[in-house]
């Protein structure tokens, strides 16, 4: 979804070399400037990671709200920041032992072989990276804010009250600088607790044209909207110096299907939010000739401050909006 790798011949799964998402490219900018270089999340579990490393190895997904806001907002004791530290030193010396079994390895492998490799040790320098930034955060004071652990954790009484949730966190970890690039994957839905809804959001998105299965599904894509609105109205009340917390956001909402009882990838619905963009409201593209997302995704990373002209799969950069 956020790689950009291009589609054309891939006829199964494993045909698929992917490499670095959008999220991560961001990363590798920035991501050095805050506690946490990156988050990425899920509401559901046993969804698949959003965001892939330059080797196209997925990047861990975090599903707790409250461990996010642990590891966010919680000070430990003298004795528990200690042990941190001793935790990420003992990650360190075992890095270092991988990185030298990994060069002897590399003496007798073939070609191959070496690939592997090397996708191995590109994953040592990036842990290395992670390790030495939260060792520089250890023991600098976390972010003192009015919420309570209390209000993240617990069962929610439907998905529209934990992904609601989810955005109340997400509105907090980049108001307090905490991270500037997260993911948040919104998985499938079930309509326990949610009036109106009577099947689930995937038989309901594999409606073959339906219309009592299409009436749910919009009831479903309601309420999304109706979440994600409720965040951009969070980040838009945010104030900061010189605007709101939108104004400086780039929020982007995407879906891989565009007709998901297909399971057809053309023609996606795409909404791009706040950034300093100058939005134009709804805009179409040729829907026989698809632009490459990746187009958009190298507008973004432009906005960024990022120098360049492509990423993953495009054929230019978009161009339609400022």
């Amino acid at each position: 979804m956020f790689t950009g790798v291009g589609p054309n011949g891939v006829k199964r799964g494993d045909d698929i070399h992917n490499t670095i998402s959008l999220d991560q490219r961001v990363a590798a900018e920035i991501g050095g400037e805050t506690r946490v270089r990156s988050l990425t999340l899920n509401s559901s579990n046993g969804a698949a990671s959003l965001s892939w490393n330059n080797k196209g190895i997925p990047v861990p997904t975090t599903r707790g709200r409250a461990e996010v806001f642990r590891r966010l907002f919680i000070e430990g004791t003298a004795t528990e920041v200690a042990r941190e530290l001793d935790r990420l030193a003992h990650g360190r010396s075992i890095l270092d032992d991988m990185r030298d079994q990994l060069k002897s390895l590399a003496r007798d492998l073939g070609a191959t072989d070496r690939e592997r490799l090397d996708v191995m040790q590109t994953s040592i320098r990036e842990a290395e990276q992670l390790l030495h930034q939260e060792e520089a955060w250890a023991e600098k004071p976390k972010p003192d804010i009015d919420a309570k652990e209390s209000e993240f954790s617990g069962k929610d009484s439907s998905w529209v009250h934990g992904d609601n949730r989810w955005y109340q966190l997400i509105r907090l970890a980049l108001q307090t600088d905490s991270t500037r690039v997260i993911v948040f994957g919104i998985g499938e839905h079930n309509p326990t607790g949610v009036p109106g809804l009577e099947i689930g959001h995937h038989d309901a998105s594999h409606h073959g044209k339906n219309p009592e299965k299409i009436e749910q599904l919009a009831r479903y894509e309601m309420k999304d909207y109706e979440n994600f609105a409720g965040f951009l109205d969070l980040l838009d009340e945010t104030k900061e110096a010189g605007g709101s917390l939108l104004d400086h956001t780039q929020v982007l909402l995407a879906s891989n299907l565009g007709d998901a009882s297909a399971h057809a990838s053309n023609n996606l619905p795409i909404f791009l939010a706040g950034g300093g963009f100058k939005h134009e409201g709804h805009t179409m593209f040729d829907e026989e000739n698809n632009l490459p997302l990746s187009n958009l995704y190298a507008r973004m990373l432009q906005k960024f401050g990022i120098e360049t002209d492509s990423f993953g799969s495009s054929t230019g950069v978009l161009s339609e909006f400022g």
